[in-house]
């Protein structure tokens, strides 16, 4: 329960200064270093508009949270970029340092400070809607006394404002 309201206030308290720009509902599977196996995961982000662009990337801050089926709890913040591929095709990466709270002792990933590093590939249904496969991966970047980290693979829904 207390994973769930640090989450939402993480969240509510990023949206309430600024109109959203997009929103992403995601959904997949976590693989787990070899001794935890693999759990379902839940996440939710939200972009602020592009502040620039770099080559051909429109750079973007974004806040993310993630649980996972094991108790898992994952927000972060960091910067999100993302380039038009061609038609309706884009292409995103996105680095965000975090909090992590373990749900279970074999899901320690070696410490509370985690970085998530994504990379997506999209296409826009509408102009207000697309739908993204991300890989992304958490690792503390060898911060902590091991560093396992996790791996995911996620279907995400985009919905821009």
């Amino acid at each position: 329960m207390i994973r769930t309201t640090v989450l939402a206030l993480a969240l509510a308290g990023a949206t309430s200064s600024a109109t959203a720009q997009e929103l992403v509902f995601g959904g997949g599977i976590v693989d787990f270093h070899s001794n935890a196996g693999q759990a379902a995961i839940v996440e939710v982000e939200y972009r602020f508009a592009p502040f620039t662009r770099l080559g051909p990337f429109d750079v973007a801050f974004g806040v993310a949270g993630a649980v996972h089926d094991t108790g898992d709890l994952w927000v972060g913040a960091g910067l999100v970029n993302t380039a038009r591929l061609g038609g309706a095709w884009f292409l995103e990466s996105s680095v965000m340092p975090g909090y992590y709270d373990a749900g279970r002792a074999n899901t320690d990933l070696g410490h509370a400070f985690e970085f998530r590093s994504q990379i997506a590939v999209g296409y826009d249904l509408t102009p207000t809607s697309s739908l993204s496969l991300a890989f992304q991966h958490k690792s503390n970047a060898g911060l902590g006394d091991i560093n396992p980290g996790l791996n995911a693979l996620t279907l995400r829904l985009h919905r821009k404002f």
